[in-house]
């Protein structure tokens, strides 16, 4: 966990947005009613605009803290990704798994820009550890839980789909 936030945060601060990334910005600084209306016509769901809306009414809405939205997701899924392969496979396996998962430059770039990819990953992975041990152990609050994480994932990013 600690390689996964090292990572993500290097260099974090030199960062510049540009890009689909300062729309985000300014889609998340619109109304929700705006944002809402808004996402009917560029295609993405509202629910990572929404986080944004409020993140940057608590946080800020500086070059850093906006990352951060998308930096604790992907540190987040790393762990997710250590508990379903230790789930699915042991220990070494759920080690490995998410070694590879805290050093992937593709999970590394996308936790460091504000954009809902880190946050839709996180959701799937989520997802995809609640379905595994619900049908391990059918538990109603676990398929539940994986019904909410799929269709906040869905909310998320329409990709979420198919994954």
């Amino acid at each position: 966990m600690l390689l996964a936030y090292g990572l993500r945060v290097f260099g974090l601060s030199q960062l510049h947005s540009f890009g689909d990334q300062n729309y985000s910005v300014w889609a998340a600084h619109r109304s929700l009613a705006d944002i809402a209306t808004d996402r009917l016509q560029d295609g993405h769901p509202p629910l990572y605009y929404y986080l944004l809306h409020f993140w940057i009414a608590l946080i800020g809405d500086g070059e850093l803290p906006i990352r951060y939205l998308s930096l604790l997701p992907g540190v987040l899924t790393v762990a997710m990704v250590y508990k379903l392969g230790d789930r699915v496979a042991g220990r070494p396996v759920g080690t490995a798994a998410a070694l590879l998962a805290a050093i992937s430059p593709f999970l590394v770039y996308y936790s460091r820009i504000p954009r809902m990819y880190s946050l839709v990953t996180f959701l799937l992975t989520l997802a995809l550890f609640l379905a595994y041990r619900w049908l391990e152990k059918p538990r109603w609050w676990l398929g539940v839980g994986y019904g909410v994480a799929a269709i906040l994932a869905l909310y998320t990013h329409y990709y979420a789909a198919v994954a």
